[in-house]
């Protein structure tokens, strides 16, 4: 019933899969399975297009009525025994090193205790449309343009440089013009690329040479770290760790790194779940006694 929601609420089967992260043929089996339980067809799919059939369309009305009362059940619970009970569902891009974001978590965990903390990692567009879905709480992202239905809380200004792995031949080279690395193997992070990390690889004709991508950073680190290719990672994950040897930052301080901003993203204030409500005002808290940079705000 859920998978058949998204299906209704995002217009056809493809694009519900991507919402659920979940391959199509999956998606399709499970339309089928509830076709097949209540002997009817739910809707039409061909060269048309996409449409619900009359008992479809009676069906996306009874999965909207399910999913408000799944989703309100929560906050029924609050209400009777005062205190904060369910799931804080938090959709993140991956591999963030952040020592603000691990306050929040820690004491969110703390002062809630009968609350779970459910973390996926998805690339920044996924995780923003889920948290537009309701399917998610919050996402821990970054975002080029925020959208105007969600709030965005301020967390840090993260930057980026190219480094390669101790066996690579450019390894202690510092390099001032990025032109000339256009030639060299890459590692991209695929659809969880910055959009200024992007705009910066063009600029400079970097990329071409594609030898590996993930949209998982540790694997984007463990394929610079082994030799793979050269790429781009924030900062702090380039640190060296027990078992890994920091790698090489390649562009000279000289160079105009790409930067962007990370945000907590969450519904408006009055479609908040009271557990997104408690987590929002935890972030508040943390980031309000932190001594923020000058000239940071939300349109930055």
């Amino acid at each position: 019933m859920k998978v058949f929601h998204q299906i209704a609420q995002s217009g056809g089967i493809s694009n519900a899969a991507k919402v659920l992260l979940r391959k199509q043929p999956a998606v399709s089996a499970s339309l089928r399975q509830l076709e097949s339980q209540l002997q009817v067809k739910l809707c039409d799919r061909g060269p048309a297009g996409f449409r619900l059939t009359a008992e479809g369309e009676k069906m996306f009305e009874l999965a909207e009525e399910m999913v408000r009362l799944v989703r309100s059940a929560p906050d029924d619970i609050n209400t009777v025994l005062g205190e904060l009970t369910g799931t804080l569902k938090i959709g993140m891009i991956s591999n963030i090193i952040l020592p603000a974001l691990d306050t929040c978590l820690r004491d969110f965990a703390a002062e809630n205790p009968r609350m779970r903390l459910n973390i996926s990692i998805s690339p920044w567009e996924a995780a923003v449309n889920s948290v537009l879905d309701a399917q998610i709480d919050v996402a821990v992202v970054y975002q080029r343009v925020p959208k105007a239905e969600l709030h965005y809380q301020w967390l840090c200004r993260e930057t980026q440089n190219l480094y390669c792995g101790p066996t690579h031949e450019l390894y202690k080279t510092t390099v001032s013009d990025p032109m000339t690395l256009s030639d060299e193997a890459f590692v991209l992070t695929g659809l969880d690329e910055a959009e200024e990390v992007a705009s910066f690889r063009l600029r400079y004709g970097l990329g071409n040479r594609l030898k590996a991508t993930s949209e998982d950073l540790s694997e984007v680190r463990r394929m610079i770290q082994i030799g793979v290719g050269i790429g781009f990672l924030p900062r702090l994950n380039s640190a060296a760790t027990e078992n890994q040897s920091a790698l090489w930052p390649l562009l000279a301080e000289t160079v105009e790194l790409p930067s962007y901003n990370l945000w907590v993203v969450s519904a408006k204030p009055h479609k908040r779940s009271p557990g997104a409500d408690r987590f929002v005002a935890t972030v508040d808290r943390v980031m309000n006694n932190k001594s923020k940079p000058r000239g940071r705000s939300r349109s930055e």
